[in-house]
């Protein structure tokens, strides 16, 4: 549903389907006399038509973008795209005049307070500006337990935070509220999942595809049954 001529083709049909139906309410027949409005219905015709000339266009794209050219060239552009907006060029520069020179605390000395996930999935996303502000307003060290991408399972520990006491529920409550967590991943904060999808649409077409697949099919039913947690990134800390 993504895809921009999906979303005209259905709405071509929509309105069709729509447009036709009002223009039959509007034909009489009986006692009180017969009523055809020949224009609206000739219209009608010319829609008509029209939504069969667009059902054909549709079938060319769908023949077209499940062709393994066209699915590598979409899900390349994709990542590309997410690679440019999660690492731009001004990332990684030096800290800001106007940044707190405090000493912190060494992070192994630090006492962790987990915050369970809420659900399991894939991490789909975070919300860097909300998970930032929390750490600023708590004073204090977020540490992600997953990576985005990671399968998570319910109740166990998606992230911590540097307290000497429990957070309270409100707390988190709202770090919780900064994961996206669904059954899919997606490459909008995951660009390493884009460069799987271009691996795997090329194993599949490759003499050695069936070798490869059996290794990708377990990797993934351990993710989906188990909950195991694979290729896990290192902690990722937000700080004040």
């Amino acid at each position: 549903m993504r895809s921009r001529v999906t979303q005209v083709v259905l709405g071509i049909f929509a309105g069709i389907f729509t447009y036709c139906l009002i223009v039959l309410r509007t034909i009489r027949s009986g006692d009180e006399g017969a009523f055809i409005p020949n224009l609206a219905v000739f219209f009608g015709f010319v829609l008509a038509l029209g939504g069969v000339g667009a059902l054909m266009f549709f079938i060319h794209h769908v023949a077209s973008s499940i062709q393994a050219s066209s699915i590598i060239a979409s899900v390349a552009q994709e990542t590309i795209a997410a690679i440019d907006r999660l690492f731009p060029e001004q990332l990684g520069q030096g800290r800001g005049e106007d940044d707190d020179e405090q000493p912190l605390c060494p992070i192994a000395e630090r006492k962790w307070r987990d915050v369970p996930a809420r659900k399991s999935g894939y991490i789909q996303s975070v919300n860097n500006a909300a998970l930032i502000r929390l750490a600023r307003e708590n004073k204090t060290l977020v540490r992600m337990e997953h990576g985005i991408g990671d399968f998570v399972v319910q109740n166990t520990a998606l992230a911590s935070l540097a307290l000497e006491d429990l957070p309270d529920q409100e707390t988190m409550a709202a770090l919780q509220a900064t994961f996206s967590i669904n059954r899919h991943r997606m490459v909008e904060q995951d660009a390493a999942f884009g460069i799987r999808q271009i691996v795997d649409v090329a194993l599949k077409h490759s003499p050695l595809a069936s070798s490869h697949n059996d290794g990708r099919d377990v990797r993934g039913l351990s993710d989906g049954d188990s909950g195991a947690d694979s290729d896990s990134a290192n902690p990722l800390i937000a700080s004040l």
